[in-house]
């Protein structure tokens, strides 16, 4: 049976035990402080790459907006005060002004039953045929029917479709209202009971609201609508009459200039906060006399000087298409935007930003492509750059794990020198304490014959 217990220096009076530990130490100290410089740069070098990500992410979605058609031809709408309809609209929808007075609001046709006591019996049978916006259907009624009843039967067979039926209480009674599901003249509703007239007689229905068609007028031009919400009327704009106009107002659409500045203002913070990471990630800091300096973790990268570069060439070949909608480029490369002149810059050619940021073979698709080339989930260079930096890192536990390793095995082979080297002074000792009884022996036999 084994045993892992040792007795250290027992007879040499050495404590073998620290002695390994101090031998194992100087063994792994240089492999030590390698791998554990190498995890640090590693590591390091992994949390500048989250950095650029994340700044050249924000540029990459400060582009996108400015890219897009909802920011490069966003669109206002005004009507004049008190107008009797609201719009709104989409981006790219021509500009200009329409003349628009609303002449009627398309209604719902209503009926109602005549007075009823609660719960009181119709009295009548016979079928009822409903027939509202093209839908037809018939209801059977019994004589002992209420209104109530008659509301349910009607909603059961309709489904929703053309028409509902509820009852309202009131003084004095109950009454049957019929509400058409649609609004327009085609939503108006017929009840008819050819079996029995008198069944439709008896419920008495008379309109309280006539179904009628929205009619608007739009610079001097007629228009009817079953509906109240026309998106056809105008090329990209939905209109809603919400009252009748006593006079017609105006409907301006214009370019919506301070959506797109925003978006400028923000592509510049962006643009500026990437080049600003870059500095950091790779700033270098001069030492003091006699003394060494300080590198940051991506200090001299290729990768990222040739992303300076190509960021400071590719808008570098738009300096004039960017300083005609007032940005300009300092000679750090950092942007400005002159709010003043990107205003006006948009008043006067509202697709100038279109023109250079979404436009093939501008600035706009040149940039993006950079960014793609950096961000690509798949192939990108900071993915790649991340890969193999976590495969340097797997190396290095694995390192680690080799050298734990060998040091077990190390130290095994110090402890059996030892206890060998304790086994031979144990030994010794034995030899020494038997040769000196013997000589102590030797001389008291000597004295006893002399005397």
């Amino acid at each position: 049976m084994s045993s892992n217990i040792t007795f250290s220096g027992i007879s040499s009076g050495l404590d073998t035990a620290t002695l390994i530990d101090n031998l194992i130490s100087a063994e792994r100290s240089a492999s030590d402080t390698r791998i554990s410089t190498a995890t640090s740069a590693a590591n390091a070098k992994i949390s500048a790459l989250g950095s650029l990500k994340s700044s050249f992410t924000s540029l990459q979605t400060a582009l996108k907006t400015l890219r897009s058609s909802d920011t490069t031809q966003a669109r206002t709408v005004t009507t004049g005060s008190g107008a009797g309809f609201t719009a709104t609209t989409s981006a790219g929808t021509a500009t200009g002004s329409y003349s628009i007075q609303v002449n009627r609001l398309a209604t719902a046709e209503k009926q109602m039953s005549v007075m009823q006591s609660a719960d009181t019996a119709i009295g009548n049978a016979g079928t009822i045929t409903f027939t509202a916006d093209d839908t037809t259907f018939d209801v059977s009624v019994s004589d002992t029917d209420t209104l109530s009843t008659l509301a349910s039967k009607i909603n059961k067979a309709s489904g929703g479709n053309g028409l509902s039926a509820t009852v309202i209480n009131v003084d004095g009674g109950q009454r049957l209202v019929l509400s058409a599901a649609k609004t327009g003249s085609e939503g108006a509703i017929t009840v008819a009971s050819a079996g029995n007239p008198a069944l439709t007689s008896a419920l008495g229905f008379t309109i309280t609201s006539e179904a009628a068609d929205a009619k608007v007028t739009v610079d001097g031009q007629t228009r009817t609508s079953s509906s109240n919400t026309l998106t056809d009327l105008i090329d990209g704009v939905s209109l809603t009459l919400t009252s009748v106009d006593a006079s017609a107002h105006t409907l301006s659409i214009g370019a919506d200039t301070s959506k797109t500045a925003n978006a400028v203002s923000a592509f510049v913070t962006a643009y500026n906060s990437v080049l600003s990471t870059m500095k950091t990630v790779t700033a270098f800091t001069p030492g003091k006399q006699g003394t060494a300096g300080s590198s940051s973790a991506l200090t001299g990268d290729a990768m990222v000087r040739s992303l300076q570069q190509q960021l400071r060439s590719t808008l570098g070949d738009s300096v004039t298409d960017l300083k005609a909608i007032g940005v300009t480029i300092a000679t750090d490369g950092q942007l400005t935007a002159d709010s003043t002149k990107l205003t006006s810059a948009l008043t006067s050619n509202p697709d100038a930003i279109s023109s250079l940021f979404s436009a093939d073979g501008n600035l706009g698709s040149s940039l993006d492509a950079t960014l793609n080339s950096v961000l690509d989930s798949t192939n990108g260079l900071i993915k790649q750059r991340n890969d193999n930096l976590n495969a340097t890192l797997k190396d290095l536990e694995d390192q680690t794990t080799q050298l734990d390793a060998r040091m077990t095995k190390l130290r095994a082979v110090y402890t059996q020198q030892y206890a060998a080297m304790e086994g031979i002074v144990t030994q010794m000792k034995s030899i020494s304490s038997y040769l000196t009884q013997q000589l102590k022996t030797t001389s008291s036999s000597s004295s006893s014959s002399s005397s």
